[in-house]
């Protein structure tokens, strides 16, 4: 994950040249940036939302207001076109253990992935906390993998990050890449986040 610090330094710092005038960011705004950073939206993102709503107003009013943007800046970065989700979630009120059940009735003929997928499945029922099964599935999804899927994701995911590329500080750009990876991955196998 990003340092909180420079993160927070780097996106104050913008929004102070953006509005022409010093200041800090009020606990609002710091919370509404501190989600940004924990989701692992990187600045650049969020640098250039702000400087294309630099030209309304109401924008410029708090960081709070370029919310909406932000996400739909993000959801285009991880999908590759615009208004989309990056993976799929549950319906609603469904449970998303229901697609990993789901998922696991219908082996994919790939072993490592059934294996992972099964053995997940099983912790979780078995009291594992949500967020902690989450990660271990992003952490292992792309070793785990058919490799013709990999290779097609890998594929679509660059070619829909390409314009971000010389927008990003390389670092960014790997983790936003690795991460749009896995969230691609997870959306054409059915496997919506648990938390």
């Amino acid at each position: 994950m990003v340092d909180g610090k420079r993160y927070h330094r780097t996106i104050e710092g913008a929004w102070a040249r953006l509005r022409d005038r010093p200041g800090v960011l009020s606990p609002r705004e710091f919370e509404v940036v501190e989600g940004w950073r924990r989701r692992g939206i990187p600045t650049g993102v969020v640098l250039e939302v702000m400087r294309a709503q630099a030209r309304r107003a109401s924008a410029l009013r708090s960081l709070s207001y370029l919310g909406p943007a932000v996400e739909k800046a993000w959801s285009a970065v991880t999908t590759g076109r615009a208004g989309e989700a990056p993976a799929p979630g549950p319906a609603s009120g469904a449970d998303p253990r229901t697609a990993w059940r789901k998922a696991l009735a219908q082996p994919s003929g790939h072993d490592p992935l059934d294996a992972l997928l099964a053995e997940l499945v099983r912790a979780s029922e078995g009291g594992i906390p949500a967020p902690a099964i989450d990660a271990r599935l992003d952490a292992e999804l792309p070793a785990a993998a058919p490799r013709a899927l990999l290779d097609e994701v890998d594929r679509t995911a660059a070619a829909a990050l390409a314009p971000f590329r010389g927008r990003m500080l390389r670092e960014e750009f790997d983790r936003t890449l690795a991460r749009a990876r896995v969230d691609r991955l997870r959306a054409a196998l059915g496997l919506p986040r648990l938390a």
